[in-house]
C-alpha cells in the first residue's frame, strides 16, 4: 500500500494522523457491521442488479464488510486517507483499497453506487 501523498488541507493531516488513528481504534465494534446489515440489505433490495460499489471514506472498512456479508459478489473498492485504517479495512479482504484522499480521487471506471457513510468532517479542529 502506498502511502497518500501530502494532504492539501489541514484537515487531511488531521485525519491522516494521530487524530485518525485514534478513531480508527475506538471505532472497531461488530455491533456496527450487524446494524449495518440490515440498512444495507434494504438499500440493495431497492437497488436490484448493483454490480459495484465505492466507498469514499471506508475508515476500517465496516461499511465493506456488511455489503460483502450481503452480496460477495458486488465488486467493492474503496477510498481512505488514513493509512492505519485502510490497512485494517484491506485486511479484510472484501474490497480493493486506496489509500489516499478523495480529493485526489480519480476514478477509473463507473460503479453503481458511490457510498460515504459517517464521513466526519471536523470543524474547528482544522482552523
Amino acid at each position: 500500500m502506498t502511502r497518500p501523498n501530502a494532504p492539501k488541507t489541514k484537515q487531511g493531516a488531521l485525519w491522516r494522523g494521530a487524530f485518525g488513528d485514534d478513531y480508527t481504534r475506538r471505532n472497531a465494534s461488530e455491533s456496527q457491521v450487524r446494524s449495518n446489515l440490515a440498512l444495507f440489505s434494504r438499500m440493495l433490495g431497492s437497488a436490484p442488479g448493483v454490480r459495484s460499489i465505492v466507498e469514499l471514506g471506508c475508515n476500517r472498512g465496516l461499511n465493506l464488510q456488511a455489503l460483502h456479508a450481503l452480496n460477495p459478489a458486488i465488486d467493492l473498492t474503496a477510498y481512505e486517507i488514513n493509512e492505519e485504517a485502510a490497512k485494517a479495512a484491506m485486511e479484510l479482504g472484501v474490497a480493493t483499497i486506496h489509500c489516499q484522499s478523495i480529493l485526489e480521487l480519480d476514478l477509473e471506471r463507473v460503479v453503481d453506487i458511490a457510498l460515504h457513510r459517517r464521513f466526519l468532517i471536523v470543524q474547528g479542529q482544522c482552523e
